[in-house]
């Protein structure tokens, strides 16, 4: 026994985690395939109908995925294997830790075991992932979802060749954070039943239906949610704990950062309130980092941002275009086009029209709603994501906007109606759609895209299925599983939406409050994540709720660590 705690020193960790590596990337050459005609929906919906270049042809891409997947690869084998290293020795070191040790241990088997039992649902249910999964299988990155999804995907793949690693990886990361940040806030804080209280909190987000879906689920906004949630955690945990700003933390929290703000289109603003929040935290304290250390870390955080958002930016721009931007505005919109009240007369309406109708009908818009894209180009024999990738879409984005600012009160109750009914508050329709009729020629020439949507699923359930004793056995646990988290779902989305508003009035309540008592990190943060929430619901497309996710999270953060420290003022306030 004593040879295996002298083996579990850091000094060794380097030598397994190589071998990791280099297993990997043998077992790997066997999964991974080359690239195949018509790969992914994107490579054809994305062709630009004047070159005619496709993902198929774009070894630049493939290299770039195949570079960051790797770099990727190597830090997810380091993180892991010292986590390893620093639980075995806090098991030894620490009688105390080990009972919390234990409890995490009970949840990652749970959570592997839940996850393992639902396979492959929870890489088929969200079609997104399907596509992705083919995709990462190639080494090409799906440029709408985020340059960096389809790096994780391929990462994850890397370090363990199966499928459901796109799952389990990602879990890892976010049970680890809710049990990092639960024991240096409950636990930690906690004067008695240290372990009933972070099991309560633990049970408060666990049965939070989203819960499931942001540990479980390989898309990109559910991952999204954990990592912000870990940046701002970091934060407000150093806070609570007056931690100085060393060196390799900068690194790391700079790391985090430049992901979030290159990952979504919102993590912009992220990027824009962290050097706030760093100050905050550390420099209002005056114990961080030197000024000359500073200046290195800013230079470092902006070749980095480089690093992370050129490759995107080079996909965007020669792919993707404006179509993310137009297939978002079509269901406000029509909402303008039917209401009676609307200003479509101003000067210059005729040309923002025009503009309009030059990339979508106004008639598909005024009928069909946001479902307008998906059906006119479905009939032009094309992908409902092949808008216009050229000036004519950056004049309807333009246009489009242009007539939306003018109609803003029609524009902005339709956004808010779309929120509440994706968190399932009443909410009141705006026009109802007409009944679509797909057009046959459209029809004949979208039926292998119909087909080759069914590849990701197939893949995963024929060549790479689970059978832990036989079929039978099998179909009746997972029918179980799924029983009991169809339940958690019920209960959970029949208060969801009650729960989400209640939490974000609370934030904005205790910002208020912390900006009398002039705490500025909880009021700027709290007011910051509330801004962003306004800023989602007015941008992003209607009845989609995992847009919402990494507010959602960092909200039920910060009321916590809100919390907990008001709790250890008036502690020692009555001391």
């Amino acid at each position: 026994m004593k040879n295996i705690w002298e083996f579990c020193k850091a000094k060794y960790v380097y030598l397994i985690c190589f071998i990791h590596f280099l297993v990997s990337c043998i077992w790997s050459r066997f999964f991974f395939i080359s690239i195949r005609e018509n790969t992914g929906s994107e490579n054809i919906a994305y062709k630009f109908k004047n070159t005619g270049i496709t993902l198929e042809t774009d070894t630049l891409s493939r290299a770039l995925c195949w570079t960051y997947s790797h770099i990727l690869a190597i830090l997810i084998i380091a993180a892991f294997w010292n986590w390893i290293f620093f639980l075995t020795r806090s098991w030894r070191n620490s009688v105390v830790k080990r009972k919390y040790i234990a409890l995490l241990f009970v949840f990652i088997v749970t959570g592997i075991v839940l996850i393992t039992a639902l396979y492959p649902s929870t890489l088929t249910t969200p079609p997104d992932t399907r596509w992705n999964y083919v995709y990462a299988k190639e080494w090409l990155p799906m440029y709408w979802h985020g340059f960096l999804t389809n790096v994780v995907h391929c990462a994850c793949l890397l370090v363990f060749p199966h499928p459901i690693a796109m799952s389990i990886i990602p879990f890892l990361f976010g049970i680890n954070v809710i049990a990092y940040f639960t024991y240096h806030t409950v636990i930690r804080y906690a004067k008695k039943h240290k372990i009933f209280c972070g099991l309560l909190w633990a049970a408060i987000l666990l049965l939070m239906p989203e819960t499931f879906q942001v540990l479980t689920y390989a898309g990109r906004n559910y991952m999204y949610a954990i990592l912000s949630t870990s940046v701002l955690g970091v934060l407000l945990k150093d806070h609570l704990e007056n931690r100085d700003l060393d060196k390799k933390k900068f690194i790391l929290l700079s790391f985090l950062e430049v992901c979030l703000a290159t990952w979504r289109s919102e993590g912009i603003i992220y990027f824009i309130l962290y050097p706030f929040m760093l100050y905050f935290v550390y420099f209002f304290r005056k114990t961080a980092l030197g000024k000359t250390q500073l200046i290195k870390g800013i230079g470092y955080l902006c070749v980095l941002y480089l690093l992370f958002s050129l490759p995107g930016k080079y996909g965007n721009e020669k792919y993707q275009g404006y179509d993310y931007f137009i297939i978002n505005t079509p269901g406000a919109l029509s909402a303008v086009l039917k209401n009676d009240k609307a200003n479509v007369t101003y000067d210059g309406a005729d040309i923002d029209l025009a503009k309009i109708n030059q990339v979508i009908p106004l008639d598909y818009i005024y009928n069909y709603g946001d479902s307008a894209t998906i059906n006119y180009n479905w009939d032009c024999g094309r992908l409902h994501r092949q808008c216009n990738a050229g000036i004519s879409g950056r004049d309807y984005v333009m246009a489009a906007y242009h007539l939306l600012l003018r109609n803003g009160h029609i524009f902005f109750k339709y956004q808010i109606n779309m929120y509440f009914y994706s968190i399932g508050l009443p909410y009141l329709p705006v026009g109802s759609a007409k009944q679509w009729e797909p057009q046959e020629a459209g029809s004949q020439k979208q039926s292998w895209v119909l087909e080759y949507y069914t590849i990701g699923q197939s893949d995963i359930k024929e060549n790479y299925g689970i059978v832990f004793l036989n079929q039978k056995i099998d179909g009746w646990i997972r029918e179980k599983v799924s029983m009991l988290t169809s339940l958690v779902y019920r209960l959970g989305w029949s208060c969801s939406g009650f729960v989400k508003i209640a939490v974000t009035l609370a934030t904005v309540v205790l910002s208020v409050i912390f900006l009398k008592k002039k705490v500025w990190i909880y009021t700027f943060w709290g007011l910051a994540i509330t801004g962003l929430l306004a800023v989602i619901i007015s941008a992003s497309p209607g009845g989609r709720e995992n847009y919402y996710y990494s507010v959602y999270y960092n909200q039920y953060w910060f009321l916590l660590f809100a919390g907990i420290w008001l709790k250890k003022m008036k502690t020692e306030e009555s001391v």
